[in-house]
């Protein structure tokens, strides 16, 4: 297994060089990947997307359920909407579209527990070699009744999703 090479890390973050010519999830060749490499380190882990900017910081210390940060968006497509209660507890998630919905950030926080449960679906897919086209998100948006996560709804102006030059020319430094 490939060492990984951590730039920073303590009890909630972990920060680590991606090395060269590493994909960061599984793909056809079925080489290591940066999921597999830096799963063993999920463990009571906020999860930052790397195309994220943020504006505030929103890392909330000692949560105890899993949680994922969620803004509201009004025009989107493809997006990850997240289905919750009135205790903002998750109760599905689907990629597509409603309008005014919340939808994932890119920000996540994972305890221990649903750590354990993410860390054991991803061995069996990657001991199957069944992970062609699958994020980590998609472990618990097909079996979220297996986990135990809230929805933090956070504002549309802390957090920017960087995916095309258009979208970084917009962030506000």
């Amino acid at each position: 297994m490939q060492k990984l090479n951590v730039i920073y890390e303590d009890n909630h973050i972990i920060v680590a060089e991606k090395p060269v010519n590493i994909p960061s999830q599984g793909d056809k060749t079925n080489d290591i990947d940066m999921l597999s490499i830096i799963k063993d380190y999920l463990n009571n882990t906020y999860i930052l997307e790397g195309d994220v900017y943020l504006t505030k910081n929103l890392f909330i210390e000692n949560l105890k359920h899993s949680t994922y940060f969620a803004v509201k968006k009004e025009m989107y497509e493809n997006e990850w909407v997240l289905k919750y209660d009135n205790k903002k507890r998750l109760e599905e998630i689907y990629i597509g579209y409603e309008k005014g919905a919340y939808v994932m950030s890119g920000i996540s926080y994972w305890n221990i527990d649903d750590t354990k449960v993410i860390k054991d679906k991803l061995n069996k897919l990657i001991k199957n070699k069944n992970f062609k086209n699958l994020y980590w998100d998609d472990i618990v948006r097909k079996e979220v009744e297996n986990f135990n996560i809230n929805v933090k709804e956070v504002d549309f102006n802390c957090v920017y999703e960087i995916d095309t030059v258009e979208d970084l020319e917009n962030v506000p430094y």
